[in-house]
């Protein structure tokens, strides 16, 4: 075998490892994207609420409870943050519909 025979068959054995490392990257970098971003915080939000409502039923400060939950868990998974101001809208959002299903 030639030089070039082995340059071609090292790259042919290569390229399905190649090809699946490229879908796990690509995998890793839509997780960070915004659509991404807002059903992880939909599902961090509600996790969090019903947590902080279960362990601290009656205290004051649930919803700073509940905020640090949600950074705590996008941490936890390696996904970037998003704004304070949407992780507080979230919170809400889900004290609203927790409170509708209590109805």
């Amino acid at each position: 075998m030639t030089v070039a025979q082995w340059i071609s068959a090292i790259i042919i054995g290569a390229l399905p490892f190649l090809i699946g490392f490229n879908m796990h990257l690509a995998r890793i970098q839509a997780q960070k994207l915004p659509e991404h971003q807002i059903r992880n915080l939909e599902i961090f939000a509600s996790m969090a609420v019903r947590a902080t409502e279960q362990m601290h039923g009656a205290n004051s400060g649930k919803h700073a409870i509940a905020e640090a939950a949600i950074f705590d868990a996008f941490r936890a998974y390696n996904l970037p943050t998003p704004p304070n101001p949407i992780i507080k809208m979230a919170i809400e959002a889900a004290n609203f519909s927790l409170s509708k299903k209590a109805d």
